[in-house]
């Protein structure tokens, strides 16, 4: 299955919607990307950003993985609109935004926001995310200083305005009701996993049962310790205007992942096993049991690693060699079983198990 990129989006954060108002000519602004969902690795976009000399410069924004949004940057804006140029890159150098290495190519830029460089051999695929969004610039080309409206004259008495609705640092900001979380419910998580907060509006706090998530207004990560088993998230939260809010999310199965390999608990021989009876193995075989189901393969060769192709059978938890006419062990000689499995979780075990036949008979 192909790696899944998300669509990628351009965000204004001064304020909620500020992408539906146009920005003025020599406007500072924050902005940062949004990835939904949030990719499974790190993903890298070329933003176009106008200058004051009526061109733009290209900028490279990294997406970290498992995280829906990036850095937050913030730029003057003279003309044209900030936008999402190219189609996205996956990255495969490190985690995060402080990877430091080189430029891909000629014309592409050696740095990238978030200090996030680009190695020359690496060949990206490119992949389809929609429509790219942007931010305008309204007035393009209006100058820097806008003049100032002429005022009426002292003789004339003021006009009856309308009382001028309340400015946005009256108004109180609306409380969060939703949010969405990464990874989502239903996936198998470790007993320490990361999970990534986006909710509907700016709040000031954020929990998951009872452990703090750092962040700031829609976007917040947090690191609970949860224990084994289904286990459903208790996200609260605190609002700009004081209030709270909460919601009840899951459930997820929490299991640490399996990193040990198969072993053996019991066998014909042990490694280093002198005085082999070969009379009893020629008639019986080898057989391996492993403490888990596992796959793979099992072969017995001689001192020379010449394969002597006994009947060979891995199956649930069990390795086994039967032997075969005309290649019957022989007495005073070494030999070795070679095994090579692999278990559920892909954890593999290499082994090989050398042992000396017994003495001729006097």
């Amino acid at each position: 299955m192909g790696v899944i990129i998300p669509t990628i989006t351009i965000k204004r954060l001064e304020s909620e919607k500020i992408e539906e108002r146009p920005t003025v000519r020599g406007e500072k602004i924050t902005w940062q990307l949004d990835a939904d969902p949030a990719p499974i690795t790190d993903v890298v976009v070329r933003i176009s950003i106008p200058s004051a000399d009526n061109q733009s410069i290209d900028v490279w924004v990294t997406i970290p993985k498992f995280k829906p949004y990036s850095e937050e940057f913030t730029n003057t804006i003279y003309g044209g609109a900030i936008e999402v140029v190219s189609l996205p890159m996956v990255s495969i150098v490190g985690e995060g935004l402080t990877v430091n290495v080189e430029k891909l190519q000629e014309g592409l830029p050696a740095d990238t926001y978030g200090e996030h460089h680009i190695p020359k051999d690496f060949d990206f695929p490119l992949y389809n995310v929609g429509n790219p969004s942007r931010i305008l610039c309204d007035d393009c080309i209006a100058p820097v200083t806008l003049p100032q409206p002429t005022p009426p004259p002292t003789d004339l008495p003021p006009p009856d305005l309308p009382s001028s609705p309340p400015v946005k640092e009256d108004v109180e900001p609306p409380p969060a009701t939703d949010v969405r979380v990464f990874p989502r419910p239903g996936t198998i998580i470790p007993t320490n996993p990361e999970f990534g907060l986006t909710f509907d509006e700016g709040i000031l706090a954020a929990s998951i049962n009872g452990f703090a998530a750092t962040g700031s207004r829609l976007r917040w990560l947090v690191a609970p310790v949860l224990t084994e088993g289904s286990v459903s998230l208790d996200i609260r939260w605190t609002n700009q205007d004081g209030s709270t809010g909460s919601k009840r999310v899951g459930p997820y199965t929490v299991r640490e992942p399996d990193t040990a390999p198969p072993r053996i608990i019991r066998g014909t021989v042990v490694h280093g096993a002198l005085r082999v009876d070969p009379g009893v193995i020629n008639e019986r075989g080898f057989t391996y049991e492993f403490n888990e189901t596992v796959t793979g393969s099992i072969r017995l060769v001689d001192a020379f690693g010449v394969n002597l192709n006994w009947s060979a059978e891995v199956a649930d938890r069990v390795a086994t060699l039967a032997p075969v006419a005309g290649q019957e062990l022989s007495f005073e000689t070494a030999y070795a079983v070679e095994i090579d499995v692999r278990d559920a979780a892909g954890n593999r075990s290499q082994l090989r198990i050398v042992f000396v036949t017994n003495l001729v008979k006097k």
